[in-house]
């Protein structure tokens, strides 16, 4: 059996992030930012230490403001550095492009072919080149990219994508989720949206969050055991609003992780 899903603090994860902090940080059009769950993951572990609280994962996302032309760009760019440095710390790894998506990802493995026991990605995921032309998205990602903190997991410093953004992006989803579901569904996460989208975040810190992750994780494993890709709207708001109530507990910890100035200053 390969394992695919993984802990902030497991080797194979640790190794991962320490491959993507070596890469060049000072060229700003090519700076890997850590973007999605992982980011989410850094801010819990570097100030909460909980990881019992998170969601194991399946990858790294990460963004760059340059994308690349081409799977040849990709490897000179980034792929034969990530894969050197991912082998000098002892596990396979092989650079390919993901079909069907304009995107590209380092498979790391513990064991190789189909003797590996261990199997995680680096993904770094671009939309569609009509996306990719729209001056808000670019507006928006370079404006993520410029502003991301240096994030500490244990001994490695990775550029994450600001609490900010991630919240401003879950305010989107959640709106998205809630507006796909039938009013009477899901009374209380309604109400905890509604908590949210109305700056009342104080409410949220204390929200008992380890059942609500069982429950979640439980949801997960019965989407992956039948093959689900596309994920039903009631299990995206229930995962997204726990972020937001995990998030919530980071920022109570350390204030100055959250700059209000700056995420009023978000466009929506």
């Amino acid at each position: 059996m390969v394992l695919t899903y993984f802990g902030i603090l497991d080797d194979i994860v640790q190794v991962s992030l320490k491959a993507v902090s070596g890469l060049d940080k000072n060229n700003l059009e090519r700076r890997p930012v850590i973007i999605g769950g992982m980011a989410l993951q850094a801010y819990v572990q570097e100030t909460l230490r909980k990881p019992e609280l998170l969601r194991p994962t399946s990858d790294i996302d990460v963004m760059t403001i340059e994308p690349f032309r081409d799977f040849r760009d990709f490897d000179e760019r980034v792929g034969e550095d990530l894969v050197s440095r991912i082998r000098k710390l002892g596990y396979q790894a092989q650079p390919s492009r993901i079909k069907h998506r304009n995107s590209y990802q380092i498979k790391v493995m513990r064991g190789q072919g189909n003797k590996a026991r261990e199997l995680f990605f680096i993904n770094f995921d671009y939309p569609s080149d009509n996306v990719l032309s729209d001056p808000d998205f670019n507006e928006k990602r370079r404006r993520e990219i410029a502003n991301a903190n240096i994030t500490r997991v244990g001994d490695i410093e990775v550029m994450t994508v600001r609490i900010e953004d991630i919240l401003s992006d879950k305010k989107d989803r959640i709106q998205r989720a809630i507006s796909h579901l039938p009013e009477d569904h899901e009374i209380y996460l309604r109400a905890l949206s509604d908590i949210f989208q109305e700056g009342r975040w104080e409410e949220l810190r204390g929200v008992p969050l380890e059942k609500w992750n069982d429950r979640i994780l439980k949801w997960q494993n019965r989407f992956d055991d039948a093959g689900q890709i596309k994920k039903p709207w009631d299990y995206i708001l229930n995962k997204d609003l726990y972020d937001v109530c995990l998030l919530m507990q980071v920022i109570n910890r350390e204030p100055r992780k959250f700059n209000r100035s700056y995420y009023l200053g978000i466009k929506p």
